[in-house]
């Protein structure tokens, strides 16, 4: 029987029982903030990124992952799945 690994970023908002119930692997996302980058779900909840965004709208900013973030993530997968 095939084994699958299901990725997804840390924009879909899944809850920390889905990802351990489904062990999802979750990349985050960055959020940029004042100058400082913070990785969501790592460095930062996403109630403080929420709360960091009410503050001051103007300063808030969020981008994917890296590419090399990525392939690192699909090649930890890969070899655990």
């Amino acid at each position: 029987m095939q084994k699958v690994a299901i990725l997804a970023d840390s924009i879909a908002c899944l809850t920390q029982e889905m990802v351990r119930q489904y062990q999802l692997r979750i990349i985050p996302v960055n959020i940029h903030f004042n100058g400082r980058i913070y990785r969501d779900g790592v460095d930062i909840t996403s109630k403080e990124a929420y709360q960091l965004l009410e503050k001051v709208p103007e300063h808030f900013a969020s981008s994917p992952a890296s590419v090399g973030e990525y392939i690192a993530a699909y090649r930890e997968a890969s070899a655990s799945a």
